[in-house]
């Protein structure tokens, strides 16, 4: 793996030897369930989820949602996209 910063801590690369903005990954991001409240320290922050309903319908869901806020003092995790899928028993 090959991490680099460049310009003095302006650009940062995740096997990316030039990275020629902020954040530069070479790849794939894995996200990861954020169970914290949404709130002023979160904002920005993306969170994958899932669930799973093998009792009434049999489906399951899959989540990308975004910590932002909703009002002058409200903050909420809001959904920016959703699976659906069909569960085997």
């Amino acid at each position: 793996m090959c991490i680099r910063d460049r310009d003095n801590g302006t650009n940062v690369g995740i096997g990316d030897a030039t990275p020629s903005s902020k954040l530069s990954v070479d790849g794939g991001i894995q996200m990861a369930d954020d169970a914290s409240a949404a709130s002023a320290a979160n904002v920005g922050t993306q969170r994958y989820r899932s669930e799973e309903d093998y009792i009434t319908t049999l489906l399951g869901h899959s989540y990308v949602d975004m910590c932002m806020k909703t009002s002058e003092s409200g903050y909420e995790w809001v959904n920016i996209v959703t699976n659906e899928y069909n569960l085997s028993i």
